[in-house]
């Protein structure tokens, strides 16, 4: 999550991100005081070796709404392939506004048939990202991953979560 502000004197701000690996990827802005863009470019190499830049996905924060303007920011789910992206946020109102941005990625299927081949097992840490919240960029509330036994053997999963307040968060 990123914080900053847009508006006639300084109209965009842009970040570069890479997907390290294929996987889905969700991302949001929250406009506080006029509307603002969020847009969601992928970088591409053409067989010439030129880059291009090309747009996946576009909205408009703003704070109209039943819900205050609260999820008109929220781009839809999106399917990444590995490589370099770009979110953009830029001013659309005369009236500065600060913002926030969330990029949240998700590398582990929700399924079997969808799970995170991890290959076989060695001593190895994966970190993702957990939430069952009412909007796009905070649901996540399954990660699966399919390992491979080389060999016959012991088996040791270790589980841990980043706020352990019980109250709050729950998972297992």
């Amino acid at each position: 999550t990123f914080g900053d502000s847009v508006g006639p004197s300084d109209t965009t701000d842009v970040y570069k991100f890479t997907m390290p690996r294929e996987g889905q990827f969700f991302g949001r802005l929250r406009a506080d005081n006029s509307p603002a863009e969020i847009d969601l470019i992928q970088e591409q190499t053409d067989d010439k070796g030129v880059v291009h830049e090309v747009l996946l996905d576009s909205r408009q924060a703003n704070q109209s709404g039943t819900d205050a303007g609260f999820s008109s920011g929220d781009l839809p789910q999106e399917f990444l392939t590995a490589g370099n992206y770009f979110m953009i946020v830029t001013a659309r109102s005369s009236t500065p506004t600060s913002y926030l941005i969330r990029m949240t990625a998700d590398y582990a299927g929700n399924t079997l048939a969808s799970a995170r081949n991890i290959g076989s097992v060695t001593d190895n840490s994966f970190q993702d990202f957990l939430g069952q919240f009412g909007t796009p960029s905070l649901n996540d509330p399954f990660d699966t991953y399919k390992f491979k036994m080389d060999a016959a053997g012991l088996f040791d999963a270790k589980f841990q979560l980043d706020n352990t307040d019980e109250s709050t968060f729950d998972a297992h």
